[in-house]
């Protein structure tokens, strides 16, 4: 695969990444300590999320956990005039394959390449709509970044729990319900 389409944004875009208080919301450490989908260990990427709902799927995805971790909201803008790379699912076969062996060629070859600061790629935890943006924070438009914190995220404990009681709407009679009189 070559290098993904770039773009100029014409808009300023507006990203969202959920991360860890003990660290500044573009702390790449994790990703570059263990890698990602869309990297190798070694590199300085950040991952955030076109949508909040987005970053919330990506947290609990990778959060193994039935107590929500403590993350904060930060949001991060990417200014107009800068240029992204765009990478869609079915430019990348096996994108989205366990071993991440075609996601993080595709993403170490647009590092190596230093042409843009982001990609945007697809996400595994929202596919098929959902979309990620990997922020390479070497290149030289990182520091054109603009963060805004937005404080703790308000976690919904249902997205943790599998013995919190759901409401549900089926007939325990099994026969169907008789029409209501108008009144």
């Amino acid at each position: 695969m070559g290098s993904p389409p770039e773009h100029t944004l014409g808009l300023p875009l507006r990203v969202i990444r959920l991360h860890d208080p003990r660290f500044t919301p573009l702390d790449s450490t994790g990703a570059r300590t263990y890698g990602g989908r869309w990297n190798s260990p070694g590199a300085e990427v950040v991952y955030a999320a076109l949508s909040y709902g987005g970053a919330v799927l990506e947290t609990r995805a990778h959060a193994n956990v039935r107590t929500p971790p403590p993350r904060e909201i930060a949001v991060v803008t990417i200014p107009a005039d800068v240029r992204v790379a765009e990478l869609r699912a079915e430019d990348l076969p096996g994108w989205d394959d366990v071993d991440q062996s075609a996601s993080r060629s595709a993403g170490d070859a647009w590092i190596a390449a230093g042409h843009t600061v982001a990609m945007i790629v697809p996400s595994r935890a929202g596919a098929p709509l959902e979309r990620n943006v990997v922020l390479n924070l070497a290149h030289p438009d990182a520091k054109k970044l603009r963060v805004e914190s937005l404080g703790p995220v308000p976690w919904d404990l249902r997205l943790f729990s599998e013995s919190e009681p759901r409401l549900t709407h089926r007939r325990t009679s099994g026969k169907p319900a008789a029409p209501r009189k108008k009144k």
